[in-house]
């Protein structure tokens, strides 16, 4: 708190009156990110159709990656356990929600696969995530987080995509709208 409060620029006292301790703070902290990080996704991942908007997710996350700092992830675990258990449970319940999503209104518009198992297919992709952002998955090995994400994303819409939807996201792939940056 002494570091936090010399940051800001104000007493102690000042920020105990904001917060009731440490880790209220650190929930208030996330509470807030998360919002931000929705409001980014609510704003810039819903346009065009399913596969477009899990290209742009991608395209999200994979920046997000980029500034993703592990040692913030492995701290909040080490020292906020409690805080790290119910962040890690909201972002698998909505990461879940929004891949079943997606896949429904996929399926719909003819650009997945009519003979997926939606909920399934979710708790697939969330467990492949989550198993990515393991620092030890990731260690001394000649890729990035983001090409790691990268690729899962396209093994993702490849192991989904109706003909109709591969051959769509192929043309998305050449006219360079698949950026991830």
């Amino acid at each position: 708190m002494d570091d936090v409060s010399r940051e800001l620029g104000v007493s102690k006292k000042t920020l105990y009156e904001c917060f009731k301790d440490k880790n209220d703070l650190v929930k208030c902290f996330l509470d807030f990110h998360m919002q931000k990080i929705r409001i980014v996704f609510e704003q810039e991942a819903n346009e065009g159709n399913a596969i477009d908007h899990l290209m742009n997710i991608n395209r999200i996350i994979t920046n997000f990656l980029t500034d993703f700092n592990q040692s913030v992830h492995y701290d909040l675990q080490k020292y906020y356990p409690e805080i790290f258990k119910s962040l890690f449970e909201y972002k698998r319940v909505h990461m879940f929600n929004s891949v079943k999503e997606n896949i429904i209104r996929g399926m719909k518009e003819g650009l997945y696969r009519a003979d997926l198992k939606p909920e399934l297919i979710a708790q697939i992709y969330v467990s492949r995530v989550e198993a990515s952002l393991d620092v030890d998955f990731l260690r001394n090995k000649d890729y990035t987080s983001n090409e790691l994400f990268t690729e899962m994303f396209i093994y993702h819409i490849r192991g989904i995509a109706s003909k109709k939807g591969i051959e769509y996201f192929e043309k998305q792939m050449c006219l360079n709208k698949f950026i991830t940056k």
